[in-house]
């Protein structure tokens, strides 16, 4: 796939001038070219799972301020002729080559390593060492800084000599057709393999994915599932040819492949999927464009917008379950206040059963043993039907009556306390009924206009502003 996007981007964007450099997220800048006669825009992303560069037609949204990355590739790179796109064999590398000059009007050449290998895809921007014969190339800065104690082999830091990322012992099927085959051969002569057939190619042909070793092996008329050992010498030549093929027919026109099932996405590749054809999956359905920037934008400007559902979704719901809590806990104090204040009516029975047998209560703080704090004064009930006792909570030292007050006041508070706790009760439960309702909402929301109408109606209640819930990241 890279190699097709390369060869593409030779044929549409080169040579070509830089004229702005942007960045929307973390992981991906946007390149604004004058190629051709026209301007165009090259999207590059390091994202882990969507690592990725084509032209683009769509127009991201970008940061209020550039990143410290972007900014310095607009200090070196904007103005610069970009002058090659290069990827060495079938690597998940490439090198975009700029020339330009320096303060003072002399050359220099610089190159963004564009690194597209998963999670650990990265852009380095180099620039190459003077005075060095050979292709010395020293680091200016990357996207992804790796410290010699995260990366001991290949540290990627400023000032540091750059190094490709390492290969393996797979063989380039484009450069080493012969010597591919061969070694092909050899290797299941040796039994290293018992997989499946595209599984073998996959593992020891570079550059080549799951879709490709299973097409190429369905065009030469082979089951990609049947056991490796039983690839023939022909079957491997036709199927290295069928690649070769492919990376001939990248530097003319091609038919770049979309698959879609009732699932959404199936595939997408440079070439026909026909092998997913011919496999009658239900609902499956072959899309075919005129170039691969087309395609990549259709399937990554669908993953974008899905991706940004999916975060903006979650964001929201963390602001709703927060607020959840911290509304089921205030509810949970509030219900513990209303408790204790739903003792107003005893605090009221009390004082004025006190008031009324002041002797009695007297007697009992007299007779209350030297040294004790509380004293407990068995009264009268008078609104027991059955005439029964109460006991009432006095203090040693203060007179009977004083204390009375003391129930009378503690009464009108319990009152109004209630009163106040009951309202708060009622507005947590208004406000708990409204969080559920949101949350229940937010998983039926299926459109980023609807979610976008949630977040603002949340601002509007005071849940949550444009600063604690920025635009998603771009994949």
């Amino acid at each position: 796939m890279l190699a097709a996007v390369v060869a593409e981007l030779n044929r549409a964007a080169r040579p070509a001038r830089v004229n702005k450099i942007y960045q929307p997220s973390d992981t991906e800048l946007v390149f604004h070219l004058y190629a051709q006669g026209r301007g165009q825009k090259l999207v590059v992303s390091c994202h882990p799972r969507y690592s990725r560069m084509h032209l683009t037609a769509a127009s991201p949204e970008n940061p209020p301020a550039p990143p410290h990355f972007c900014t310095l590739l607009r200090k070196h790179l904007e103005g610069s002729r970009l002058t090659g796109i290069e990827q060495p064999g079938l690597e998940r590398l490439c090198l975009l080559r700029f020339a330009s000059v320096d303060e003072l009007g002399m050359p220099r050449q610089l190159a963004l390593a564009c690194e597209l290998m998963g999670r650990f895809s990265n852009l380095v921007l180099l620039e190459r060492a003077a005075g060095t014969v050979d292709e010395t190339w020293r680091i200016l800065d990357a996207a992804r800084r790796s410290s010699p104690g995260e990366n001991p082999t290949r540290p990627i830091l400023p000032g540091l000599r750059y190094f490709p990322p390492p290969t393996g012992s797979k063989v380039d099927p484009i450069l080493e057709g012969d010597r591919a085959s061969g070694e092909l051969r050899r290797r299941l002569a040796a039994g290293q393999d018992r997989a499946e057939a595209w599984r073998f190619l996959q593992s020891n042909l570079e550059g080549i994915g799951a879709f490709s070793a299973r097409e190429a092996l369905y065009r030469t008329g082979t089951d990609p599932a049947s056991p490796a050992p039983e690839l023939t010498p022909p079957i491997l030549d036709q199927s290295i040819e069928i690649i070769r093929a492919w990376a001939r027919t990248w530097s003319a026109t091609d038919s770049p492949c979309l698959a879609e099932d009732a699932e959404g996405f199936a595939a997408f590749a440079p070439f026909s999927l026909t092998h997913l054809a011919a496999t009658g999956r239900a609902g499956l359905k072959l899309t075919f464009f005129q170039g691969l920037s087309q395609l990549l934008d259709r399937v990554f400007g669908r993953i974008e917008a899905e991706e940004k559902i999916r975060e903006l979704r979650l964001r929201l719901s963390k602001v709703v379950r927060t607020e959840l809590a911290r509304v089921q806990k205030k509810l949970s104090l509030q219900e513990e206040q209303l408790k204790s204040a739903g003792r107003a009516e005893e605090y009221r029975i009390k004082g004025e059963l006190l008031l009324a047998s002041l002797p009695l209560a007297a007697q009992a703080l007299k007779e209350a043993p030297p040294g004790s704090g509380e004293v407990m004064a068995r009264l009268p009930n008078w609104y027991d039907p059955e005439g029964g006792q109460i006991e009432v909570s006095l203090v040693r030292r203060l007179p009977a009556q004083d204390q009375a007050q003391a129930y009378f006041r503690r009464y009108q508070k319990a009152k109004k306390t209630l009163a106040q706790a009951t309202l708060h009760r009622d507005r947590s439960l208004t406000e708990l009924a409204y969080l559920k309702q949101v949350d229940a909402s937010l998983e039926s929301c299926s459109t980023q206009a609807e979610l976008k109408e949630t977040r603002e109606e949340l601002a509007s209640q005071g849940y949550v502003s444009n600063r604690q819930l920025p635009v998603p990241s771009r994949p």
